[in-house]
């Protein structure tokens, strides 16, 4: 059964199955932790943003973040996923939780093809979600409100050697490879901003209007982004500045879309490093930087879950120097690339020379 056909949120569906290896992020301030092997080579960690209050102080808000690791997905042996989802909007959080989830029951309803075609998968499963969240929008009673209020994701799948990620909106993907004796951060997903050209384009033809980014006429030094609107005196919303992102239903008429950009790289013995962070991280912190980050806590020693703790004190300490008060939602993922890949290849290797094996055996002498 695809989410396209269900009117439901897939939490409170009789259809959901057990995750099984879904592992979600531990919240900082509490929550169940991980068996301690699990947090060595995968990391997982999320931290709540804060808002400003009348006496100007922070306070914590609802963390619209949602993400989870899986090793391996379903029961698919020579494989792990990896997913990031920040929501936006009065009803961000429940659009992220229902982004997650029914991304994870599609693929697994799509598993064999997950493995066959990946990228033809990942980009059918975004769309079947954003169809899925129509529905439910369409709802009164019991419905995720996905009409003004949207997730921003990014999914890496890796079988083996392989990886593909997918991703709509500014949650990034960032891998951290060895070229010519030094580590190098390379990205594997596009910020779709509206002012990107391809964006602005597909927005413009629907009928959008992307306002320019600006300098702040009270801060010289902070640059407006560029924001989508339905008129070009840029007074009615939807004020966003990403050009896709699940939901936001009400912004599909001018242009705003789900369908993921899609990445294919095979992974060498130079890459070290995987990363997937909601711009929580990014706003702030270079993607060298948080490269950098991981890299110091390898060579010392420490476990993954130890770097995604580090690379969110190091975020949050740069929206309180730049924003004071205000803290957007932090939520990274870390992997140690090369000791995972390696394992994911002898899995693969392993079941493959079982099958060989068992096709010998069977055939005619």
């Amino acid at each position: 059964m695809s989410v396209r056909d269900m009117a439901e949120p897939v939490l409170q569906s009789d259809q959901r199955v057990d995750h099984g290896s879904i592992r979600v992020p531990t919240e900082i301030m509490g929550g169940d932790r991980r068996a301690e092997e699990e947090l060595d080579s995968i990391g997982c960690l999320t931290c709540r943003g804060t808002d400003e209050d009348i006496e100007g102080n922070a306070v914590l808000k609802t963390n619209q973040d949602y993400a989870c690791t899986a090793r391996p997905f379903r029961t698919e042996p020579g494989t792990a996923l990896f997913c990031v989802c920040d929501g936006h909007g009065r009803h961000g959080h429940h659009v992220s939780q229902e982004v997650l989830h029914a991304l994870v029951f599609e693929l697994e309803a799509n598993a064999q093809q997950l493995i066959e075609a990946p990228a033809l998968t990942l980009t059918s499963s975004f769309d079947a979600v954003n169809v899925h969240l129509r529905a439910l929008s369409a709802q009164e009673v019991g419905k995720v409100n996905a009409t003004s209020s949207g997730a921003c994701c990014v999914v890496a799948f890796v079988r083996g050697n392989d990886l593909w990620v997918a991703g709509c909106g500014d949650c990034r993907a960032v891998l951290g490879t060895l070229h010519e004796g030094s580590l190098v951060a390379v990205g594997l997903s596009t910020d779709h901003k509206v002012d990107a050209p391809a964006e602005q384009e597909r927005i413009e033809a629907s009928g959008g209007f992307v306002k320019p980014s600006v300098a702040d006429e009270d801060d010289e030094d902070y640059i407006l982004p560029a924001k989508l609107y339905r008129d070009a005196a840029f007074r009615r919303g939807p004020g966003l500045c990403i050009a896709r992102t699940f939901g936001d239903l009400d912004a599909a008429g001018i242009g705003v879309i789900a369908t993921p950009t899609m990445i294919n790289h095979s992974i060498l013995v130079e890459d070290t490093y995987l990363v997937l962070a909601s711009d929580g991280v990014w706003e702030f912190l270079p993607n060298e930087s948080v490269i950098n980050m991981v890299h110091t806590h390898f060579l010392a020693g420490k476990r993954a879950q130890d770097a995604c703790l580090f690379i969110i004190a190091k975020a949050a300490a740069a929206w309180r120097e730049f924003e004071g008060a205000y803290r957007d939602d932090i939520t990274v993922v870390v992997v140690y690339l090369s000791p995972l890949a390696a394992a994911l290849q002898d899995e693969l290797a392993t079941v493959e020379g079982h099958a060989f094996g068992a096709a010998t055996a069977a055939a005619p002498s």
